[in-house]
């Protein structure tokens, strides 16, 4: 390192001092100290994918809260574009969101020296062709056209490249310039690669397409998972040799998996065997991740190796889950519906709901999420909803 970019990185560790040390403090805690307590720490690091230690090693369930990057960008006063593509902006705000977060709301969440790199749901598929669509006030979307209209463009799908496909420049961009960002003391992970193969094909070839293909044209959709399925392998080989380590437990985001979209016997046939491959090739999937209605696929899903943290939707049955996975030490995070659970929802409509969660969850080990809050009135008054949703938390879980 030069004495310029020397001087530049102790410039920009001046620039976030009393960020870094407002987090510092934070994490030396007494309150910090008891919130890790609650959660496994052999997780893999994610904004998302971690598990709380089983019912018996601690006092309650823990809960926590999450708003969307929308609602943040109004507590914290940012642009959500400059978020998502910036990396100076998404520091300073990954560290004032620790330090709100601690100052505002009472829940099991813990803070860390460790900057989780998220560019948002379209970054996997951008490896593909599709585009990443910002504004200010909005999370990124996925563009809408699909890039494989037909058989023959499937020779036309370019290997993925670790280094240049897609948003992968803007990825190393934020990994390399937040790097020199951060003091001694901190650290950051590069971005991971959760979608799964179905979810990627979703978007690449277009949902009603992909339908009909697994009707008739099933040995096509067979070498589009091949396809996808292959070049997620690769690129965490690539990541591996790029941070100099191993590939570790992977995770799988998969909210287009959701009843009644598709059956269970597409899961089975199609979806499934991916699943059950990068489980092999990572050496297990820790976590499994659908915002849908997952009930008709819990069974199915319990067969892939090494799950250690099931998402239950909103629309997914409770006890079906507990039955099949929470009686199976995997846990269970459990997400309200942020709109009839928090938005709409009166304190005693909150406590029924918890209690609800408490009877059926027994002794399994799970975890209750609060996330997807959006700006629905005000700012003010969504933050007041949480608080006042962590107050009765905080009565009814102990």
């Amino acid at each position: 390192m030069d004495l310029i970019e020397k001087n530049r990185r102790k410039s920009d560790i001046f620039k976030f001092e009393e960020l870094f040390n407002k987090v510092r403090k934070i994490c030396d805690s007494k309150k910090n100290s008891d919130n890790i307590k609650f959660w496994n720490p052999s997780m893999r690091a994610h904004w998302v994918a971690i598990a709380p230690k089983a019912r018996n090693e601690v006092p309650f369930a823990p809960f926590m809260v999450e708003p969307e990057a929308t609602l943040w960008g109004l507590i914290l006063g940012f642009s959500v574009q400059k978020y998502y593509t910036d990396p100076e902006t998404y520091l300073e705000i990954e560290l004032k969101k620790t330090i709100y977060r601690f100052e505002n709301f009472d829940d099991c969440t813990c803070a860390g020296k460790t900057i989780v790199i998220w560019l948002g749901v379209p970054f996997e598929t951008t490896f593909f062709g599709l585009d990443a669509i910002y504004s200010d006030d909005e999370n990124p979307w996925i563009s809408k056209l699909p890039v494989i209209k037909n058989e023959n463009d499937l020779d036309n799908l370019s290997p993925v490249n670790f280094y240049k496909s897609g948003q992968m420049p803007l990825a190393h961009r934020f990994y390399s310039e937040i790097k020199d960002m951060l003091p001694d003391d901190f650290n950051v992970i590069f971005p991971d690669w959760g979608r799964s193969p179905f979810s990627a094909l979703w978007h690449v070839r277009g949902l009603q397409d992909l339908l009909m293909d697994i009707y008739d044209k099933p040995d096509f959709v067979r070498e589009l998972f091949r396809r996808i399925t292959d070049e997620r392998k690769k690129w965490f080989t690539d990541r591996a040799d790029f941070l100099h380590t191993k590939v570790g437990p992977g995770i799988i985001l998969n909210d287009e998996v959701s009843s009644p979209v598709i059956s269970p016997k597409i899961y089975e046939e199609f979806i499934l065997p991916s699943e059950m491959e990068l489980a092999d090739f990572h050496g297990g999937i820790s976590y499994w991740h659908s915002c849908g209605n997952t009930t008709d696929f819990i069974k199915l899903v319990r067969k892939i190796p090494g799950l250690k943290l099931f998402h239950v939707s909103p629309f997914t049955d409770l006890k079906t889950a507990v039955e099949e996975m929470g009686e199976n030490d995997v846990a269970l995070q459990i997400c309200l519906n942020p709109l009839t659970d928090i938005h709409m929802a009166t304190k005693i409509e909150m406590k029924k709901k918890l209690q609800e969660i408490v009877k059926t969850c027994g002794n399994v080990a799970y975890t209750i999420r609060v996330d997807g809050i959006q700006k629905i009135n005000s700012a003010d008054y969504e933050i007041n909803k949480l608080k006042e949703w962590i107050e009765v938390a905080k009565e009814v879980l102990p």
